[in-house]
């Protein structure tokens, strides 16, 4: 994604059990100086790309309920909210659940 090997502006983790019909994002993240510039949209694009070579029917994720910004992204990335999860995150915040169909 960027012309500077040492650089990294970001990265995804896309956890793919065996037998299971959902691939999971695990965790991802977008560097602070890499925010606005697509990097996030391509992660995305690509991990579903990548997942979609596999018999997943979908990918989905959790998305705390306090990051506006993060639910925004994955919406833009065609997931749809389709649950909750109260208590989700360590701290006590909820989670929305995101799926997309690939």
């Amino acid at each position: 994604l960027d012309e500077q090997p040492t650089t990294i502006n970001g990265y995804i983790l896309v956890l793919t059990p065996r037998n299971k019909l959902n691939a999971v994002i695990h965790s991802f993240a977008v560097s602070e100086t890499a925010k606005g510039k697509g990097v996030g949209a391509t992660l995305i694009e690509e991990a579903c790309k990548v997942v979609s070579r596999e018999p997943f029917e979908s990918i989905m994720t959790h998305v705390r309920v306090d990051n506006p910004h993060a639910i925004a992204r994955y919406k833009k990335s065609g997931f749809h909210i389709v649950g909750a999860k109260a208590n989700y995150y360590e701290d006590g915040c909820d989670s929305v659940k995101c799926l997309r169909k690939l």
